[in-house]
């Protein structure tokens, strides 16, 4: 007899056939159980150790004994034995032998176990099958093969194929195909062992590598899914429910909402309302998942008394992210969208009902690992590494479908050769195998004759096993119209790029459908659908999710691709087009990589195409015809054009005016040191110089500046007063107003940097520069000989200029007022602003009609109202907003369509509001509130994408629905609340990190919990996408009063049944508040010191006692107080300071005093009673 027991795999597989007693080769012959319920001899007999096995009579004999076998126990041994010195797992024999009929791995126990009886071994000492802790069994003995005569088993049992070819060419396996998907078993069975360990381990993820065309994705959707989601399940995994989910790039919350998609078609989230709201928020806050998801169903009885052996099936759910390689080349994802990515997965993993499995190919390994924390998703889950198909896999894979399909393949008359053995020498050992033998096998079941056979003849037409793919494309191409052949290079553009992560290498793109609008391309494309070279998005199976987000109906989401990336490899037309276009599908890739940051960042200026090599690579591309960029695309690089345009006009400016300044201020130098000398003629010369040398310095500080300040560039526009002051500097009559401007720019440029007291030298040096000029004119004036002509020649001199001296003096006096500010003198900011009022009424009078000055009077009365009211001057307060409001009226009359008035009336309105909201006219702040708010719609609607509209129209919500509460205008409220809820997503969504945006959403969020707190009798459920929305924006807002607004929410949930859900809301303001309590203290005893100095104290004691509801009420208390006056702020203090103290009986009787005034805020009646309850 001749051994392999020294050969590693015990049978030595050459070619996929084995070597026998004589060193023959046996074609036709598997050395395996076909699986399927199918019954294969390995051989007529074999040797195991001394026991010789005949399968066809399913016995064992030794020494003149003979032992029988039930034949399913003849097929375990005899399969064991064809894989001696392989661990073969609990899995695999479940699904080679017991498929459709088990629960549990209890029946390969027991088959085993009768085994070693038969066979007289012991499994603790075993001398023929050996257990493997947690893997599996495999043969120990020598195994010799006896008899040549091998042959392929019984077929009865295997399931017939009658849907067509049962070879898939280039298209992924699906689930109904799992009848004629074979040649993976092992692969499954070990898949689901991993899966088992994972779950053993309570971190249910599972990472499938493989390389490109190894088969991940049909082996986890015909092979791994069919089993595990039949009602017996497998191995102890049942899943009920299961969706498969293939990654879509250009926008970074695609894959948030893919999954979330997944987690609702599985009835796993407790809120289905907005998931794209969901996911825009959990790609930023991944935590939140945790809030969205139900209770785990607990699954404790069901794993009551469950060994490891999995003896019942755990019901869960599946998720599948097949092809991940997507995600990671997906360049609108930033390091922050993937790091949170990878912490809603693990989120996920950590949920008991789910199992999460993610295929990736090899190449993308160290790719991978580059993102935070997906090491740890591998490091703590399982991996399995999908091995390329061996010699025996590749022969069922090529003959079981044809059983089933009942075909055959053509024998070689004159070398006895068949069709199949060919091609399995083929097949074997190519690094493409499975995709090119797939589809040659699909050609030669099209080419097939009347018998069913698959014939010699069609395989040599088709080009042998790596010539038919390129062959059925380029016969598909050349079978085109010209026309048709013409879209090429627009198809190819689009469907196919460079590896934009290592650069190297051809990979395909899905694109949507839509994108084709020329009937040539898709004629084209239609063609290589047709040839089963292409496949759209309709070849998916039913539990795919391919979420194309930006798409807003179901066409829309059809994506076409090519079929198969084998496809690029072996075409040459491909291959060449590729090499000679490298430099333009870089090109392309680049462009979309930058586009979709920009598009995910929110179209900010800073991050368009700034100029140089990618600028101008972007123009040429939008001038290629075959090139289909898209709408985002196109915008993109029109708005990088135009920047770059802006920036070269105030570039080249700039860099001409000083250039220009320069030389003139020579000139003037040389000019001013020789006038005396210079002749009569060359006076005059001398004049035109100096006009020219004077109007460049209007430019540079009027126009020029216009451009500089929206650009930031305060060193350039330094650099032009510096200029100027220069040039007056070399001369000996200087102009004071163009000196005077000079001085206001450096000093606005200094208030900018906060350096306030070299601004205010500058600002009184410029004024200094001015009053002595008029001082200057005025003693021309009077020392004149002839006093008539001479005024008359000042009265013409000084009309050009005068109303530019009194615009100038009175921004002097607003920059000197706005020092004043910010040091907190309101006494002087007041002085100065009526300065410059002053000065701006003047420049009225002198041209009443002028809507400039107009306008310019009522900004200087509204800024006057503005700091009244900080300071609680009411009256003036509402006497400088009145005068305002009044002026606009009148200019709106002329210019009912202004929208600068109009917005700047809004804003005097909502100062007027505010100033009746501290008297007590309520029902006036409503009126005034409700006319700014219309106001803001209509500049909205005339600017729907306008966010800075947007935030001003949320501001002018805020303070209306503040108003509507105060007069218990309880359905005024609700609608003004709704629109708001609207414009805050806006604004959430469009710049989360946006400070101030993000304190006005705050506000009406907590205007939103207010309302639901008073209103909502149900004690129905908060709406989670709402929570997320006030999460995001008291976190971010710095604003105190508003961050403690939180906390009368948060106490007012305490005695509701979802009491939680404001907790962890509330918990970052709370310390964010607990850290300024000591600064507030002292700022409240600063402001009232006309109450007990002991009212300090007692809060500090209520602070100390670290109660939450005292805390919080101090802190509501702060949040509230101002400078003491009968007003409304003094008496909600007075009612908080009493509250705090426990004086409930006199806080009562504050709040029936704010009754009587007309407060009717249903929130007051309702502490009214409670006060009432309580004495």
């Amino acid at each position: 007899m001749n051994s392999l027991a020294n050969s590693p795999a015990r049978f030595r597989l050459i070619h996929g056939k084995l070597k026998t007693r004589k060193n023959e080769t046996s074609r036709g012959w598997s050395s395996v159980c076909l699986g399927y319920g199918i019954s294969v001899d390995m051989s007529e007999t074999f040797q195991l150790g001394d026991w010789e096995v005949n399968t066809s009579l399913n016995s064992l004999s030794r020494d003149n004994t003979s032992v029988h076998l039930e034949p399913k126990m003849m097929d375990v041994l005899a399969y064991l034995s064809a894989h001696a010195g392989e661990v073969i797992s609990t899995e695999q024999l479940l699904i080679e032998f017991w498929q459709g009929t088990f629960y549990g791995d209890a029946p390969v126990q027991k088959c085993i176990a009768m085994l070693r009886k038969k066979l007289g071994d012991n499994s603790r000492q075993p001398s023929y099958i050996e257990t493997v802790q947690r893997r599996g069994y495999r043969i120990i003995a020598n195994v010799v093969l006896l008899d040549e005569r091998q042959r392929w088993g019984n077929l009865q049992k295997l399931s017939q194929w009658t849907q067509g070819s049962p070879y898939r060419g280039l298209q992924t396996f699906q689930p109904e195909h799992a009848a004629i998907f074979f040649g993976r078993n092992k692969a499954i069975a070990e898949v689901v062992h991993h899966l088992n360990q994972a779950m053993d381990d309570n971190f249910s993820f599972l990472l499938l590598m493989g390389k490109s065309g190894s088969g991940k994705s049909s082996l986890l959707r015909a092979g791994v899914i069919p089993f595990i989601t039949r009602s017996e399940g497998l191995a102890g995994i049942k899943v009920q429910h299961y969706t498969v989910i293939t990654p879509t790039r250009g926008k970074a919350s695609s894959i948030f909402r893919q999954l979330l998609g997944a987690l609702n078609d599985m009835s796993m989230l407790v809120d289905t309302w907005n998931l794209d709201a969901h996911a825009c928020d959990l790609s930023q806050h991944p935590s939140h998942l945790k809030a969205l998801l139900k209770e785990s169903e607990s699954i404790t009885e069901l794993n009551d008394g469950a060994t490891s052996t999995h003896s019942v099936a755990r019901p869960h759910n599946l998720i599948v992210i097949d092809q991940f390689e997507q995600v990671l080349q997906d360049s609108s994802l930033s390091k922050e969208d993937a790091a949170s990515l990878m912490s809603f997965l693990t989120v996920l993993v950590k949920t008991q009902r789910l199992i999460l499995i993610v295929s990736l190919r090899n190449d993308f390994y160290a790719n991978s690992m580059e993102l935070e924390g997906f090491a740890r998703l591998k490091d703590e889950g399982q991996q399995y590494d999908l091995q390329p198909p061996n010699a025996t896999d590749i022969a069922r894979m090529i003959r079981l479908p044809a059983l089933s399909a009942g075909l055959s393949f053509e024998e070689n008359v004159q070398t006895g050769e068949k069709l199949d053995e060919v091609l399995l020498e083929a097949a074997i050992g190519h690094p493409d195998a499975l995709p090119l033998m797939e589809f040659t096998l699909d050609l030669l079941y099209q080419r097939r004759d009347k018998e069913n056979t698959l014939l010699f003849s069609a395989f040599a037409n088709i080009g042998g096993l790596e010539g038919a793919i390129a062959q059925q494309a380029e016969t598909t191409y050349q079978g085109m119209s010209e026309t048709a052949k013409a879209s090429w290079k627009s198809v190819m553009h689009e469907l196919v790029t460079i590896n934009d992560v290592n650069q190297t290498g051809l990979i395909a793109r899905k694109v949507p459908i839509e994108q084709f609008s020329d009937e040539n391309d898709l004629a084209f494309i239609q063609q290589f659908v047709d040839a089963r070279l292409f496949v759209t998005e309709s070849d998916l199976g039913a539990n795919e999710l391919t979420y194309n987000t930006s798409a807003p109906d179901a066409k829309r989401n059809k994506r076409v691709c090519v079929a198969h990336e084998a496809l690029l490899k072996h075409w040459d037309r491909i291959t060449d087009w590729a090499q000679k276009n490298r430099a333009a599908l870089l090109k392309r890739t680049e462009l979309n990589t930058d586009c979709s940051r920009w598009l995910n960042a929110g179209k900010p200026q800073d991050m368009l195409l700034p100029s140089g090599r990618k600028l101008d690579d972007a123009r040429w591309m939008a001038k290629q015809p075959h090139l289909h960029l898209t709408p985002q695309e196109t915008l993109f690089i029109h708005l990088s054009e135009g920047q770059h345009k802006k920036t070269q006009r105030y570039k080249t400016s700039a860099i001409a005016a000083l250039a220009i300044l320069a030389v003139s201020t020579t000139g003037l130098a040389i000019y001013s040191n020789n006038q005396t000398q210079l002749a009569v003629e060359q006076t005059h010369q001398a004049q035109v110089l100096r006009n020219k040398a004077e109007s460049l310095v209007d430019y540079m500080l009027g126009d020029l500046r216009s451009q500089l300040e929206p650009i930031g560039k305060l060193d350039v526009l330094e650099g032009v007063g510096q200029k100027t002051l220069d040039y007056y500097a070399g001369i000996e009559t200087g102009d004071g107003l163009r000196q005077a401007n000079s001085l206001k720019l450096l000093a606005e440029i200094n208030i900018n940097r906060g350096e306030f007291e070299h601004a205010g030298e500058q600002l009184s040096q410029a004024l200094n520069i001015l009053n002595k000029q008029d001082a200057e004119q005025l003693k021309i004036q009077e020392t004149a000989p002839n006093g008539i002509a001479s005024a008359n020649a000042y009265s013409q001199s000084t009309t050009q200029t005068s109303e530019q001296v009194l615009f100038l003096k009175g921004n002097i006096h607003y920059w000197i007022g706005v020092i004043a500010y910010f040091k907190q003198d309101y006494t002087t900011t007041i002085e100065e602003w009526t300065k410059y009022l002053n000065y701006s009424q003047q420049l009225l009078v002198l041209d009443e009609l002028n809507p400039k000055w107009m306008l310019e009077v009522s900004s200087a009365q509204h800024n006057i109202g503005s700091l009244a009211l900080r300071i609680s001057q009411y009256e003036s307060a509402s006497q400088n907003f009145r005068d305002s409001i009044a002026l606009k009226r009148k200019m709106l009359i002329s210019q009912p369509n202004h929208s600068e008035v109009q917005a700047s009336l809004r804003g005097s309105l909502l100062g007027l509001v505010a100033v009746a909201f501290q008297t007590f006219e309520f029902n006036e702040a409503e009126k005034l509130a409700e006319e700014a708010y219309t106001l803001a719609v209509k500049l909205l609607l005339e600017n729907p994408d306008d966010y800075n509209i947007i935030y001003q129209t949320l501001s002018s919500a805020n303070l209306l629905i503040q108003a509507q509460m105060s007069v218990g205008n309880k359905s005024g409220a609700d609608k003004t609340i709704t629109d708001g809820v609207m414009l805050a997503q806006k604004l959430a969504k469009q710049e989360p990190e946006n400070e101030a945006w993000m304190t006005k959403v705050a506000t009406l969020m907590f205007f939103y919990w207010d309302y639901y707190l008073l209103f909502d009798t149900k004690d129905s459920p908060p709406n989670p996408a709402l929570l997320n929305l006030t999460r995001a924006a008291f976190n971010k807002t710095k604003n105190l009063p508003i961050k403690q607004k939180i906390y009368s929410v948060k106490l007012g949930f305490e005695n509701r049944e979802n009491s939680e859900v404001m907790t962890d809301i509330a918990q970052p303001s709370l310390e964010f508040n607990s850290e300024s309590t000591p600064r507030l203290l002292w700022e409240l005893h600063l402001k009232c010191r006309n109450h007990p100095c002991t009212i300090g104290e007692d809060i500090r004691k209520e602070v100390g006692k670290g109660e939450r509801k005292s805390l919080a009420l101090t802190h509501f208390t702060l949040a509230n107080t101002e400078k003491p006056s009968n007003d409304m702020n003094a008496s909600l203090t007075e009612f908080y300071f009493l509250l705090v103290s426990s004086k409930r009986s006199a806080a009562r009787d504050v709040l029936l005093s704010l009754e009587k005034q007309g407060y009717l805020h249903p929130q007051l009646t309702d502490a009214i009673n409670r006060a009432k309850d309580d004495t």
